[in-house]
């Protein structure tokens, strides 16, 4: 698929304030499943200073610092980028040690992927979602994460939820209902409990329902043996082929975030509006 798209995101102030360097995650990534095209950024005011590099997850990222005091605070970025990944299973898994659960990562991979396995919200009920999941695929690592998109997606409603973090995994699992944030730590937190590596990603998604505007979306990632991080997203309930975007992916969603930032003041307050336009074909 192609990917031509706006990302607008504008911050104002009741009055000017002191922006604190801000780290900017909106670069799509290059991988062997996307390809960007064309990057431009535009940051309102001008950064007196930044870099680019490359951060602790391995996204692309920007620094950039800022001087004296502003009322406003807008970044657009303006890509292309297509995406060449229409088989999600174009793997084998190396040996029959791979093929169950909890995964046979070797020394080396369970020393790197040791953020990805940390889970943060030990739940029994989460657990027993996770066990759920591994008994309908015989414990079949390559199987396990689809079915347990595939249940997430069937039993909790994704609602819109425009700001705030994630909610805890067992209270989206109790309530039935959650942003795309919500669902994806809810699948994270799934794959933890039973020993698989999972990650958190934002990005932007081609499928969305009718008249409902562009937005941010989040999905998951899962280590495999054989297959590197392979992708789910639990709001569809779906392997992810070609039709995603990837911004940036971590082990905890802060790390995914397309902007982080701060401002300083005497009180003032700040308003955030943010627009997507986006053409897929």
């Amino acid at each position: 698929m192609r990917f031509v798209g706006t990302h607008m995101t504008r911050y104002a102030y009741t009055m000017p304030v002191f922006l604190d360097p801000h780290t900017i995650r909106l670069r799509p990534r290059s991988d062997p499943r996307q390809k960007v095209i064309e990057f431009s950024i535009d940051i309102a005011p001008y950064p007196d200073g930044f870099t680019e590099g490359i951060d602790a997850w391995g996204n692309d990222v920007m620094w950039a610092w800022f001087s004296q005091t502003h009322e406003a605070l807008e970044i657009t970025t303006r890509f292309v980028v297509e995406t060449d990944h229409e088989n999600p299973f174009d793997f084998i898994t190396p040996s029959p040690d791979a093929e169950g659960l909890s995964p046979s990562y070797n020394e080396d991979e369970r020393e790197a992927l040791a953020p990805y396995l940390l889970s943060h919200q030990q739940e029994s009920t989460v657990r027993a979602l996770a066990d759920e999941a591994a008994r309908a695929v015989d414990g079949a690592i390559v199987a396990f994460p689809g079915e347990l998109a595939r249940l997430i997606h069937d039993r909790c409603e994704m609602v819109y939820r425009p700001v705030g973090g994630p909610l805890p995994a067992a209270e989206t699992l109790l309530t039935g209902r959650g942003s795309c944030r919500d669902l994806t730590v809810l699948f994270m937190e799934a794959c933890r409990s039973i020993g698989v590596a999972s990650q958190f990603v934002s990005g932007y998604v081609a499928q969305r329902p009718v008249g409902e505007d562009p937005e941010l979306h989040a999905w998951a990632g899962v280590y495999i043996p054989g297959g590197g991080w392979r992708a789910y997203d639990p709001s569809l309930g779906l392997a992810v082929s070609d039709g995603h975007v990837k911004l940036a992916a971590a082990a905890r969603p802060a790390g995914a975030a397309p902007i982080d930032g701060a401002y300083r003041s005497g009180g003032a307050q700040s308003t955030l509006f943010s627009r997507i336009w986006l053409d897929v074909t």
